[in-house]
């Protein structure tokens, strides 16, 4: 009867042993997954995989975000000339820096591509 109790004790051990070998795993697979996930949706990462599309989007957001700004009433027209004039003056900033960064981009790849061969 004890022979039997010390085997079914080894297996109970070896059962444990087992699960704690498939929590470990499965806890490391979570972290790892959620690692990823996290660096795959973070808006830095995006930008660096699709830079292009990304300064296409803010242009034609910012492209429809001032033509609905300009379909309001025209009642006030000092208050329209001083939005008119921070709205060319936002699109002219933005529209240089997405150049900037679209040029920096590309020096960044060319120096990668040179630094490889």
């Amino acid at each position: 009867m004890s022979k039997k109790i010390d085997r079914i004790e080894a297996k109970k051990r070896e059962l444990e042993a087992n699960l704690e070998r498939i929590q470990v795993g499965l806890e490391t697979n979570l972290e790892s997954v959620k690692t990823d996930v996290t660096q795959s949706i973070s808006p830095t990462e995006v930008v660096r995989k699709y830079p292009i599309q990304v300064v296409g989007m803010a242009v034609v957001a910012g492209f429809l975000v001032t033509r609905i700004g300009r379909n309001g009433s025209r009642k006030d027209s000092t208050k329209n000339v001083v939005a008119d004039s921070i709205t060319n003056s936002l699109k002219k900033r933005l529209s240089r820096k997405a150049a900037d960064f679209v040029l920096d981009y590309i020096e960044n790849k060319i120096t990668q591509k040179g630094e490889n061969e």
